[in-house]
């Protein structure tokens, strides 16, 4: 089937559009943007994985902005944990901008004083992530703390 101008898929409801497999230039553009993010949440989730942090470094939660949340509207994609400290990441294209949701959340994470980073690729959040993880280790061994599992052994 040939596609239909763009003006004549806005005036068509949703179901109609869906039935003949078409879309505006605008739920196209939406669609693209999440697969690009897709992409990129798989290639940080690859190197996440690749360094062990699910089992040696710590633990990571994600959430897909195109499935169902397990989170709040407005949460960030990630949360990676380390040494008790936690690290929140919101992978934006470069044409993206932030919800009205995800700035209430960043602000209240912020201000409970938790690092919060909006990354425009997986090599952005990749040298985030590495960045943290050494100011975090710099902050553990300054004041003495080591890895919170070992501590917590010791007091069971």
């Amino acid at each position: 089937m040939k596609a239909l101008p763009d003006n004549i898929l806005r005036r068509m409801s949703a179901k109609d559009r869906k039935e003949m497999k078409q879309m505006t230039a605008e739920e196209a553009a939406y669609a693209y943007r999440n697969k690009v993010e897709g992409q990129q949440h798989n290639i940080y989730i690859n190197w996440l994985n690749q360094q062990k942090w699910f089992n040696e470094n710590g633990i990571f939660f994600h959430d897909r902005a195109y499935e169902k949340r397990t989170g709040h509207k407005g949460d960030p994609d990630f949360l990676v944990c380390y040494l008790g400290a936690c690290l929140w990441l919101e992978f934006k294209t470069a044409a993206c901008t932030l919800s009205g949701e995800q700035i209430d959340c960043h602000s209240r994470l912020l201000r409970s004083g938790f690092y919060v980073h909006v990354p425009r690729s997986a090599y952005d959040a990749i040298t985030l992530t590495k960045e943290w993880v050494s100011r975090t280790q710099r902050r553990a061994a300054k004041l003495g703390v080591s890895v919170a599992g070992k501590e917590m052994e010791g007091a069971t």
